[in-house]
């Protein structure tokens, strides 16, 4: 009776001995994680600091140079100028606010005279078009690359033809039906920087309800990550958990990069060695009508999205649930900026969009859109692979 009493019992020690084993495991990897997160948090802090201070910088040398033009006479110089700057008084095309969009339009010439369609998405599969990869091949220059990505309909196209210094360029569409297919390119002057070319990615739709399968957003996802030096994520009115879920792309994406990253079952998670190309993370929320406001007190866009990334303490499934989307974006994206931009016009105009000027559109839009476009250029860098190899068109 003994023996079959220990016999019993060995397997149960042995149950429980592994058990303890992958609890202890478990334990160990959850504080890594939390330690690497800390880590990534504090070095996205010192960055962001940098940055301002950087934007800070420009403004004030900006707004030095619209002084001093102020005070000058116009005279035939002055003239000159103007032909300088493509028909713009020096003044205006030295405003802080509209001098890299501006600049962009007149003083330089177009690579692109338009967009081209650089991944065909044909029957639910993904094709670089050979004419596109030509165009990006004879460009010898370090790129610099700009993907929005976000669901369809919600005017991506429209902030990609800003960054261009276009009203239409980018197809834009006033229906309820999906316009842009695959990921289109434009390849433009970068503003101020004549050593380098400003690639443009506008992507496909997220969740288009014509799919078939959303296998293609995945990989139209995953390619704007793997390509791009700032990924803008586009979506509509707040952040909240509704809008957290529908970027479950960024989960997917972790899972992908874990399976390639481990080439044995026992290997750790090396995932986090991948955010060194990734992109910095800017989140545009479009037709944003709350108060930017938190107990009273009024908050800045990039508080309120950080707010929106918190996490829930405990381990229950819905917390995890919960949290998923947030670890992710904050351990894939540890360089984050958050815009928030009122309607552009009435719902009425919006099918008449890309041939309105400013003065025609709301003025609050108008500064918003200024100072995105202001900060992709000033912040955005050249694409780099690990080692630090910097990338060119070919």
């Amino acid at each position: 009776m003994k023996t079959k009493e220990l016999e019993d019992e060995v397997p149960k020690q042995k149950q429980e001995m592994w058990q303890q084993k992958f609890e202890d495991q478990k334990q160990s990897y959850e504080m890594t994680l939390q330690k690497l997160m800390e880590k990534l948090e504090e070095e996205r802090k010192q960055i962001l600091e940098e940055q301002e201070k950087m934007i800070q910088r420009t403004l004030k040398e900006e707004l030095a140079a619209f002084g001093c033009c102020c005070c000058c006479k116009k005279s035939v110089r002055g003239a000159q100028e103007e032909k300088d700057h493509g028909g713009l008084p020096r003044e205006l095309s030295s405003d802080p606010l509209i001098s890299l969009e501006r600049r962009c339009i007149s003083s330089s010439k177009a690579r692109m005279e338009a967009p081209v369609c650089l991944i065909e998405n044909r029957k639910n599969r993904l094709h670089v078009s050979p004419e596109a990869f030509q165009l990006l091949s004879d460009i010898r220059q370090p790129v610099v690359v700009v993907s929005i990505v976000g669901l369809y309909r919600t005017g991506k196209s429209y902030l990609m033809n800003k960054l261009a210094g276009k009203n239409s360029g980018f197809s834009l569409g006033s229906t309820v039906q999906a316009k842009t297919k695959g990921i289109w390119m434009w390849c433009v002057p970068y503003p101020d920087r004549p050593n380098q070319t400003l690639v443009l990615l506008d992507t496909e739709g997220l969740g288009d309800v014509e799919k078939g399968s959303s296998q293609n957003d995945t990989w139209i996802f995953a390619l704007a990550v793997l390509l791009s030096s700032t990924l803008v994520y586009n979506s509509v009115g707040t952040i909240d958990q509704t809008a957290l879920d529908k970027l479950h792309f960024v989960t997917e994406l972790s899972e992908h990069i874990k399976a390639k990253a481990s080439s044995s079952p026992e290997d750790t998670d090396d995932s986090s060695e991948f955010v060194g190309f990734f992109p910095t993370f800017v989140w545009s929320v479009r037709d944003f009508a709350l108060q930017l406001e938190r107990d009273g007190k009024p908050i800045t866009e990039d508080e309120y999205l950080e707010h929106a990334l918190e996490l829930k303490k405990g381990n229950s499934k819905k917390k995890q649930m919960f949290n998923l989307p947030r670890k992710c974006i904050r351990l894939f994206f540890p360089t984050r900026k958050c815009f928030v931009f009122d309607c552009p016009t009435k719902s009425r105009n919006l099918p008449y969009l890309e041939k309105m000027v400013d003065n025609q559109l709301e003025p609050e839009f108008v500064e918003q859109a200024k100072k995105f476009c202001f900060y992709i250029f000033a912040m955005s860098q050249e694409k780099t692979l690990p080692g630090g190899h910097v990338v060119t068109g070919n």
